[in-house]
């Protein structure tokens, strides 16, 4: 179901871009839509979901770390920093979900994520979430 201009429309994707902008996390569609003709032209911008997940776990990019082992984070225990290796999932141009390995609750590092080392004692400035 599309909606412009307050009015429903059916349709569906006929054909996407197999690849995404890595830079613009944006690609192409081909939409077919019923009846909308007068309401859209060919130049028309749209955000298109094509998966939609809720009750996710997610992070910010400037988080995410990978080594040769894989994607982690740093966790804020105990005055530490500690490693902890994650499955991540879908992303948009902010967040990336955590399939695996952090629970609800836990406090990720942010910001200067990238000058830590596991087990290395650190401070707390500003709990985001």
């Amino acid at each position: 179901e599309i909606s412009v201009d307050g009015k429903s429309f059916s349709g569906y994707v006929e054909r996407k871009s197999a690849f995404v902008n890595n830079l613009t996390q944006m690609g192409s569609a081909d939409i077919v839509i019923s009846g909308a003709q007068k309401y859209l032209n060919r130049a028309c911008i749209v955000k298109l979901y094509l998966n939609e997940k809720k009750k996710v776990k997610i992070v910010p990019f400037e988080s995410l770390r990978s080594d040769s082992i894989g994607d982690f984070v740093f966790l804020f225990r105990n005055k530490q920093a500690i490693k902890q290796n994650i499955k991540t999932g879908i992303k948009n141009n902010q967040f990336i979900e955590i399939i695996e390995g952090l629970n609800v609750g836990d406090t990720v590092v942010t910001i200067g994520s990238d000058m830590i080392k596991d087990k290395q004692n650190i401070k707390l400035r500003q709990a985001i979430w």
